[in-house]
């Protein structure tokens, strides 16, 4: 009967030690649980306010301390604690250069043995493992040869070396400038054009490609150039734009245009007309009228008086009107 129990006794205690084997074998894998497989057990995660279901959350930094919410569990610091030691270095920077973002006693250490402890290199933007970036800006040699360097090239001597310089190139472009301007008229195609509204003050566009034969673009493009170079000068005449040299004034040519002629015979007609009735009369919109009264004042053929808010026109002589 003994033999019996001792034979129980040892089997229930091989049973209670296999239990105890699976026990401890199961635990540990329920600890280290990651149900979002972002490599933070959900234990973690959930003592920490993550959320053991989003991996997402591995790669935000929660306390913006520099360190991911990954990093912080692999340094096993605080995620939601800038400074887990309270050395007053954030867990970033010390993880950075490092140092050890748990032991609150490496404040005072300095690695690079270049007088400034860990903090004041933290805190004077240095870096505690290279004494050739200081904290507190202090420069190393490479630092002060640059700074010769830099010293050297705004130096007085340098200054006055710079200065004839710009002279010299701004004299170049001067010269370059007004060649190119006297070359422009070699040109023959431009020279043709430019001597036709020499000749014709006033013609308008199409009139200069019909007379000498040019394409549109090629009209173009040298009529800009001459414009450009002030060798001419254009005004929009209703749905005409007329081309004049650039010193010539209306009245001292040989034509007005059509609508200048009944802008002005409208106000011969009719002394005193305001803007708005002038357009009416000559069937334009006001803007085109006032552009035209404009250049008629200023060549001395119109005389404008303010009254009130608008503007009355009187014929100021210079030409022989009808009626």
């Amino acid at each position: 009967m003994i033999s019996n129990y001792k034979i129980i006794q040892r089997n229930l205690t091989i049973v209670l030690v296999l239990i105890l084997i699976l026990v401890c074998s199961i635990v540990p894998v329920q600890a280290q649980q990651d149900s979002d497989t972002d490599s933070m057990p959900d234990s973690w995660e959930t003592t920490n306010g993550l959320d053991a279901n989003n991996s997402a959350d591995a790669d935000n930094d929660t306390d913006a301390d520099g360190l991911t919410n990954k990093e912080e569990y692999d340094n096993g610091t605080d995620p939601n604690d800038p400074d887990t030691d309270g050395d007053g270095m954030p867990d970033g920077w010390e993880v950075q250069y490092g140092l050890d973002p748990n032991d609150e006693t490496d404040v005072e250490e300095d690695p690079d043995k270049d007088g400034f402890n860990n903090l004041d290199e933290y805190k004077r933007n240095g870096d505690p493992k290279d004494p050739r970036k200081p904290a507190g800006g202090a420069e190393s040699d490479d630092d002060k040869e640059e700074k010769g360097m830099s010293s050297l090239d705004t130096s007085p001597f340098c200054l006055l070396l710079l200065i004839p310089g710009i002279v010299i190139l701004l004299v170049i472009i001067f010269v370059y400038t007004k060649m190119r301007r006297e070359r422009l008229l070699e040109h023959k195609v431009r020279g043709d054009i430019f001597a036709h509204i020499n000749k014709n003050p006033g013609v308008h566009y199409r009139g200069i490609m019909n007379e000498l034969g040019l394409h549109m673009g090629t009209l173009t493009h040298h009529l800009n150039m001459l414009e450009t170079q002030r060798y001419i000068k254009s005004y929009q005449d209703g749905m005409y734009r007329r081309f004049y040299p650039i010193d010539h004034k209306i009245g001292t040519g040989l034509i007005l245009t059509e609508i200048q002629h009944k802008i002005l015979q409208a106000i011969h007609d009719s002394p005193g007309l305001s803007q708005v009735e002038i357009a009416g009369k000559v069937n334009q919109n006001r803007k085109i009228v006032h552009y035209h009264v404009k250049l008629l004042s200023d060549a001395g053929f119109v005389h404008v008086e303010q009254a009130g808010r608008e503007s009355r026109c009187y014929y100021a002589g210079g030409l022989r009107m009808g009626g």
